[in-house]
């Protein structure tokens, strides 16, 4: 069962699940990849400690609590639902019964109680800060800080331009010297399918704009760097086709 359906089950409204399904799929995962966190959806980690791990490191970033203090904790109510839905799926794998709090049974109970839930998710980070605080620093070893700036390096070498592997856009072309020598890092071997140390290669490395990487991150699974292009080519083909198109900005 997945997490969409999971809330559809409950009988919760259509307008709540997309609210919470987009905020997992959407801005979550965003940031958490964004802070090193994850390596792509937050929907599809299954395990619930792995999971409250990355939530507890999550609602700690500057970037959650200003968006979740505006959106009146809508964010910080997504995560502690999908902990529910993680609970209550290790629970009914075991042949029990689901081991969520009362108040996600109550669709009434909802907008009420956000508030409360953001609170949980809070005190659930500040109960496992050694967990949260190795976790990242595993990651951050794995992920070596030097090979980035080593595959930008050799592509001015061998080009003088960084151009986005995917869609061929330029920082410096569009920005000027604020985009100058500016271009994001997308490592094609998940850090998930890594067991223990692996050695990774310059040629293991793209580069990419922030808009492609986050695309490559965004659907069920990583997206290869030909995928993604094949997708961008496609949809400007479809564009060029319809008569109907207005002209892209």
């Amino acid at each position: 069962m997945t997490f969409e359906e999971w809330m559809r089950s409950r009988n919760w409204t259509e307008s709540t699940i997309r609210k919470y399904d987009g905020a997992m799929r959407g801005a979550l995962t965003e940031w958490a990849i964004e802070a090193g966190l994850s390596d792509g959806p937050l929907t599809s980690i299954f395990d619930v400690g792995s999971f409250r791990e990355i939530s507890s490191r999550l609602v700690q970033l500057p970037v959650f609590l200003a968006r979740n203090k505006r959106g009146h904790s809508m964010y910080g109510a997504a995560l502690r639902r999908y902990i529910n839905f993680l609970e209550e799926s290790v629970s009914d794998g075991a042949g029990g019964h689901a081991g969520a709090d009362d108040l996600s049974r109550n669709p009434s109970d909802e907008e009420r109680t956000v508030g409360r839930i953001e609170e949980a998710v809070i005190e659930e980070g500040r109960e496992y800060p050694e967990g949260a605080q190795s976790y990242r620093l595993h990651r951050h070893i794995e992920r070596s800080g030097a090979l980035p700036g080593q595959a930008k390096a050799r592509r001015l070498v061998q080009t003088g331009r960084l151009d986005c592997d995917v869609c061929g856009f330029n920082f410096s072309a569009a920005y000027g010297e604020l985009g100058a020598d500016y271009i994001e890092a997308h490592h094609t071997v998940p850090v998930s399918s890594m067991a223990g140390q692996a050695i990774t290669r310059i040629e293991d490395v793209a580069l990419v704009c922030a808009n492609c990487h986050r695309m490559l991150h965004r659907g069920d699974h990583l997206l290869t760097v030909q995928e993604l292009r094949s997708i961008i080519n496609a949809h400007r083909a479809s564009e060029q086709a319809s008569p109907s198109s207005p002209p892209c900005a």
